[in-house]
């Protein structure tokens, strides 16, 4: 679950919280988490956000700060590895 005060991601700086959760809606402790994100750009390389997600103290709770360069679609990948095991899972979402 990606949550921030406005339910939007914007062009710019931007603070939200990364939770992760089972399938009874609890919170999850999955270790380690790194996110990517891109923007693909029509004949140029993709051009990447910088997001690094820290603990917050709460189970399965990251801050992330990130800035995404420009609006649009933005390709994110979110990987985790920890004591549930590893694994990843990509989504996009529209900033902006």
């Amino acid at each position: 679950v990606l949550m921030n005060s406005t339910g939007e991601l914007h062009q710019g700086q931007n603070d939200f919280v990364l939770q992760f959760r089972d399938q009874q809606g609890q919170p999850l402790d999955v270790g380690t988490v790194q996110l990517g994100s891109s923007m693909a750009m029509p004949g140029m390389p993709p051009m990447s956000g910088n997001s690094m997600p820290e603990p917050t103290g709460q189970i399965g709770t990251y801050r992330v700060q990130s800035t995404f360069g420009m609006s649009g679609a933005w390709h994110f990948t979110i990987s985790w590895n920890g004591a549930q095991g590893q694994d990843s899972t990509a989504f996009n979402v529209n900033v902006r």
